[in-house]
Order: structure tokens, then C-alpha cells, then sequence
């Protein structure tokens, strides 16, 4: 199974929210696939997956199933803001 698709759908937000993410130490890596999260982080011998979203944008039916199946949270970033504070926030 892959997880990249042809020209994935990518919200204009996300840029700055890697951006803000690596200024925090963590690896990033953008990934795509229906209903999988769009980034899968790393820092400090962790792992995590997140949501990168615009402003007023909503999660797809694909994204509400992976997220309430998750055994581990997934957050959902809307601004590099909301970045910093949960990296700020996370054990590592």
C-alpha cells in the first residue's frame, strides 16, 4: 500500500505549520492517502501523525474514521500557532 497519491489536495496552511514544526526540533515528513493524517512527525525517539487544515476547513469522512480509530491522538493544526503550542506541550 502506498501512501502517496497524484497530486494530493494540500491546504495552504500547511507550509508554515512544517515550517513551525522543524524550527521545533521535529522531522517531518507530508504524506498522503485517503483518510491518513498529512503528517508524520518525529522527535526525540517519538512518533506522532497530525492533520494540517485551513482555518474553516473540515476533516473528510475518510479522515473522521482514521482519527476515531486512532489509538493515540491526532491533532489537527490550523495555524503554525497551534503547531508551536502543541510541540510545546508534547514529552519530548
Amino acid at each position: 500500500m502506498s501512501l502517496r497519491r497524484v497530486n494530493p489536495k494540500r491546504d495552504a496552511t500547511e507550509p508554515a505549520i512544517v515550517a513551525a514544526l522543524e524550527a521545533c526540533g521535529f522531522q517531518v515528513e507530508r504524506i498522503s492517502g485517503s483518510g491518513v493524517p498529512d503528517l508524520l512527525l518525529s522527535r526525540a525517539g517519538r512518533w506522532y501523525v497530525a492533520e494540517a487544515k485551513s482555518r474553516l476547513g473540515r476533516l473528510t469522512k475518510d479522515q473522521e474514521r482514521f482519527k476515531d480509530r486512532a489509538r493515540a491522538p491526532v491533532p489537527i493544526f490550523r495555524s503554525a500557532d497551534d503547531a508551536v503550542r502543541w510541540a510545546n506541550s508534547c514529552d519530548a
